[in-house]
């Protein structure tokens, strides 16, 4: 790879960024730059040590680059950044699919259905689990701040299928609103996930764990007072199981209350 010349490369970027109407174009020139400084030998990624392959493996500067001259080309031109999105989203190389979730998350709420439609797309055409994280967390940004209830109803829509994957994705958007500091009204949340705790899918348990420590850091007491409400209806195994993993993020008192809820559930059942 060779070093890259800041003025050299801007320039490219700009020519780039000329070609936003032109899906193909911009296509063509993205991978001539990307070939241009990518890493050919497989090492871990700037952007991350699991990125799945086949990828570029390009140094962070050069896709941040092209990814801060995104929001007024997407603000300006809606239809075209839908366009571009489905194309790139469908290349082989990893770096290239990033930048499909990075368009629709720059795309303003008037095209919200759009975006959702299209996120759902990306999502089930894509086997990477990670790659579809990436679709979900980058391409609800403005969503998650300019038009909550329609992206947790989004979300909502995937959690209710009886499909993993589709679980797996509205799952995996619950991150997106439960790492957002700036998203506050977190009980629609807790009221998606009450079902999957009381009878957890044995498909989605790791997500649901890291759930569970995300939104203790989150909110820990708001979290516990949901924990502590919904441990004695825990009439299931699986679900006695995930919610003492939970409770164990919390201080001594609270999983007390908590594991109190539990021995009520139990003796509910015994009875």
């Amino acid at each position: 790879m060779p070093g890259i010349e800041m003025s050299v490369f801007r320039e490219q970027v700009d020519q780039l960024m000329l070609a936003f109407t032109r899906p193909t174009d911009f296509l063509h020139q993205l991978r001539g730059i990307f070939e241009r400084y990518g890493l050919p030998a497989h090492r871990p990624s700037g952007l991350a040590p699991n990125l799945p392959e086949p990828a570029y493996h390009l140094p962070p500067l050069v896709l941040r680059e092209i990814e801060i001259n995104l929001p007024a080309f997407c603000s300006q031109n809606t239809g075209a950044a839908l366009r571009l999105g489905d194309l790139l989203a469908i290349d082989r190389f990893a770096e290239v699919r990033l930048l499909a979730g990075e368009i629709l998350g720059n795309i303003p709420s008037t095209g919200a259905e759009a975006v959702l439609d299209a996120l759902r797309t990306f999502c089930e055409q894509e086997e990477s689990a990670w790659m579809r994280r990436q679709f979900v967390l980058r391409g609800s940004r403005r969503l998650r701040s300019e038009v909550p209830a329609q992206w947790l109803a989004w979300i909502e829509d995937h959690m209710r299928s009886n499909h993993p994957q589709q679980q797996e994705t509205g799952l995996v958007a619950l991150f997106s609103v439960v790492e957002d500091a700036a998203f506050l009204n977190l009980p629609p949340v807790y009221r998606l996930l009450e079902p999957y705790l009381l009878n957890p899918p044995r498909q989605q348990d790791n997500l649901l764990r890291s759930l569970g420590e995300a939104l203790a850091v989150r909110s820990p007491v708001e979290t516990a007072y949901f924990l502590q409400e919904i441990a004695p209806f825990a009439i299931e195994q699986r679900g006695r199981r995930l919610i003492r993993a939970w409770a164990a993020h919390f201080d001594a008192e609270q999983e007390r209350q908590i594991r109190r809820g539990l021995a009520e559930s139990e003796q509910k059942d015994a009875g």
